[in-house]
């Protein structure tokens, strides 16, 4: 017999919130600053689900080795001043976060400080037992050891657990752990794991029903 999913964990760019305004802003306004040329929000979208420093290795291709740090740190800080700004929440889901009774928890390769000044500004934040981001966890997705942190602190098994998510990176993390996956895709699946599609969060909530 399966045991019914009890947990659910969250990626957040893409999944809860579409941020790709405030990271594209804050991208283009270093390269504006270093008198590039600014990149099309979609191109940087594309860019990103394994941390900013990537995100911002791909945005800056003119870049030199040793200028990468300094670029990073520029972005991040405009990133976690202005972060928010322009973030909308995903069609539904705050109806769905506050009428879902399962427990939740964010697991995300976002740096924490911007992802907690978005969830303050919708009032969810306390909706969430737990938030994990790049910089509190010793492992990011889709290293496998981000879901077994989770089950160790929260006292759950794995066939309990369901990861909903966007992108390549959330399906990977899921098989690499093992877990269930729910995809709102944002861009085109290609990792070779079952996964279950879903276009909206009332889809979501029924889809949940059957577990």
């Amino acid at each position: 017999m399966k045991n019914k999913i009890n947990l659910l964990i969250f990626d957040f760019d893409g999944t809860l919130f579409d941020t790709s305004l405030d990271i594209a802003n804050a991208i283009n306004h270093v390269r504006r600053k270093l008198g590039m040329e600014i990149l099309d929000k979609e191109v940087i979208w594309n860019y990103t689900g394994d941390g900013l420093l990537n995100t911002v290795i791909r945005s800056f291709p003119e870049l030199k080795d040793e200028e990468t740090s300094t670029v990073y740190l520029n972005v991040l800080k405009y990133y976690e001043e202005h972060s928010g700004e322009f973030s909308k929440p995903i069609d539904d889901v705050l109806a769905f976060i506050e009428k879902d009774t399962h427990r939740k928890i964010i697991l995300s390769n976002k740096n924490l400080k911007p992802m907690l000044k978005v969830l303050e500004r919708f009032n969810i934040k306390e909706k969430f037992e737990k938030i994990y981001g790049f910089d509190s966890l010793p492992y990011f997705k889709p290293d496998p050891g981000t879901v077994s942190i989770i089950l160790q602190e929260t006292g759950t098994k794995r066939d309990e657990v369901a990861l909903i998510g966007d992108a390549d990176q959330d399906v990977l993390t899921a098989k690499n752990a093992k877990i269930k996956c729910y995809i709102i895709p944002s861009k085109k699946i290609t990792v070779d794991y079952p996964y279950t599609k879903f276009s909206n969060y009332f889809e979501l909530e029924k889809l949940l029903e059957k577990n």
